[in-house]
């Protein structure tokens, strides 16, 4: 499973991540993450704005789907687009776990601080439970890439 995003790093990670698919002649899963806010909190107002912007954030998913799909090469290649809805890191990894994904792809994420404090990437985040095998995908070349 890759989780892709439309940026150079996320192309970088859905090309190793269907390179790593066909050499292990096993199928893709690409998952785009979409947030999701709650509906059920606020004033109506709020929660009026809260269901538009979940349309929205659909709408942005499915186009980034479109990208992966124009992407990869899929000849021999299993492939399955999946939106993933939710907090980042839960809905990322119970998406992998449902669908038994046997390897995590992320885009390369470098090591960051906030002052003095490191801040975790999201492979990190990810792996930490342990409930699936997570990698980051190779750093892009250029930004074209």
């Amino acid at each position: 499973m890759v989780a892709f995003e439309p940026s150079a790093r996320g192309r970088a990670a859905l090309r190793f991540a269907g390179e790593l698919a066909s050499q292990a002649g096993k199928g893709l899963i690409v998952g785009v993450f979409a947030p999701l806010e709650r509906l059920d909190v606020g004033c109506a107002r709020c929660r009026h704005g809260a269901a538009i912007w979940n349309v929205e954030m659909g709408k942005v998913a499915h186009e980034e789907l479109a990208e992966a799909a124009r992407l990869l090469d899929p000849e021999g290649l299993s492939v399955r687009y999946l939106t993933i809805r939710g907090d980042d890191v839960a809905a990322i990894t119970g998406a992998a776990v449902e669908f038994g994904a046997d390897l995590l792809v992320v885009p390369f994420q470098a090591d960051r601080r906030l002052g003095i404090f490191p801040r975790r990437t999201l492979a990190q985040r990810l792996a930490g439970d342990g409930a699936v095998t997570v990698i980051a995908g190779p750093e892009a070349r250029s930004i074209g890439d």
